[in-house]
């Protein structure tokens, strides 16, 4: 590598690494990007030219450039490790495609990669890439509805954790749990969240930290603390603003619409829904279009414009039902039923009782899955 990339791998470690430093400004990934593939183009070593690969998809990931850098980046190195062979790097490959997979709603292909992933790391001895593949299916259960296969998934990758004294992968399963435990269990989920955010800090670890401080203001939500809420929110954003986390920035709006509308403070919810759709569009994060269509529909029928309401709600189902997405199907689905009735529905970002009976909750969060994919990144 040239010194000069070596300079701005340096520069993005340290834009990165310190989540206390309000004068770092955001990293160019751009030209990060730029110069990772030209590295790559001229490797010679079988194994870096895999890595260098990864790096661009790495940072595509970062600046939403989902489907049009991060997936065939990701899908040059899966070739690459297979034609090597080196099954650590092929599992690492599949990890990042299912993270991307998931991204863009294709769920049932990042499942797949996801348990590929888990089988060639497991033959390598690869406790850390078990662990991400493990969190990676862990993701899909929890968008399918299904919570107890997830927390399942998130205590083997938290066993891996303490086995092997990883304190990255021990507060990703913290996350893991916040995300997945049900409403009746607030408490210890935001216990959860409290701990993340500890090891994230001592970490120095910005992009997870901006992460739980996103999550955790969904619990907020629902605990009826909206002004704190927003608070998380914002501070979601600064960290995501400064590490030029794309999708970050619109979670972190998206969610303070939500706060606004639930506060109606409607011109403001209009006014943040505004700024984040063009960005979750742009990266072709699917959770974020659907709980913005949400709130969107949402909000047109609060202003009787009933056509635009269906029309927001059948997109949520049918991209939902592609995903697949379970409740925000069934939220989307059940709108439609009562807009039919002539009647105004809840708000979808609001939690309800789901069919499995007392204390089993259905609510679309729009909080975020913690990938792990950085602790690949040189030098962390």
């Amino acid at each position: 590598m040239n010194k000069g990339l070596d300079r701005l791998l340096s520069t993005w470690g340290m834009a990165a690494a310190d989540p206390t430093d309000v004068q770092a400004e955001a990293p160019d990934l751009q030209a990060l990007h730029d110069d990772l593939a030209a590295a790559a183009a001229l490797a010679t070593d079988w194994r870096e030219q895999v890595m260098l690969h990864f790096r661009p998809g790495l940072v595509a990931l970062l600046q939403g450039e989902t489907r049009s850098q991060a997936l065939p980046a990701f899908q040059r190195m899966q070739t690459l490790a297979e034609a090597i062979p080196d099954k650590a790097l092929t599992a690492l490959s599949l990890v990042a495609l299912a993270v991307t997979y998931d991204t863009i709603g294709q769920r049932l292909a990042s499942q797949a990669a996801a348990q590929r992933a888990e089988r060639f790391a497991a033959v390598q001895g690869e406790a850390r890439l078990v662990a991400l593949a493990l969190n990676a299916q862990a993701q899909f259960y929890k968008e399918t509805g299904e919570n107890a296969p997830a927390l399942a998934l998130f205590q083997r990758m938290q066993a891996i954790a303490v086995a092997t004294g990883d304190a990255a992968l021990q507060m990703g399963s913290y996350i893991g749990f916040g995300r997945t435990l049900p409403m009746t269990e607030a408490a210890s989920a935001t216990d959860y969240y409290q701990q993340a955010i500890g090891l994230a800090m001592q970490r120095g670890d910005s992009g997870s930290l901006a992460l739980c401080y996103n999550n955790l203001a969904d619990w907020q939500i629902y605990a009826g603390a909206y002004p704190e809420s927003i608070g998380l929110r914002e501070q979601s954003l600064d960290l995501s603003r400064r590490s030029a986390d794309a999708i970050g920035v619109a979670r972190a709006l998206l969610g303070m619409a939500k706060a606004e509308t639930l506060l109606g403070h409607y011109p403001r919810a209009w006014e943040l829904l505004r700024q984040g759709l063009p960005l979750v569009l742009r990266a072709e994060d699917v959770e974020g279009e659907l709980h913005c269509n949400l709130n969107l529909a949402h909000l047109y029928a609060l202003d009787g414009d009933v056509p635009r309401a269906c029309d927001y709600y059948q997109r949520t189902l049918e991209k939902s039902l592609a995903a697949p997405d379970a409740t925000c199907a069934r939220f989307a689905r059940e709108a439609l039923a009562q807009l039919a009735h002539g009647d105004l529905p809840r708000p979808g970002i609001m939690p309800q009782l789901g069919p499995g009976g007392a204390g089993a909750y259905l609510y679309p969060t729009g909080d975020r899955n913690w990938s792990g994919l950085w602790l690949f990144w040189p030098g962390v």
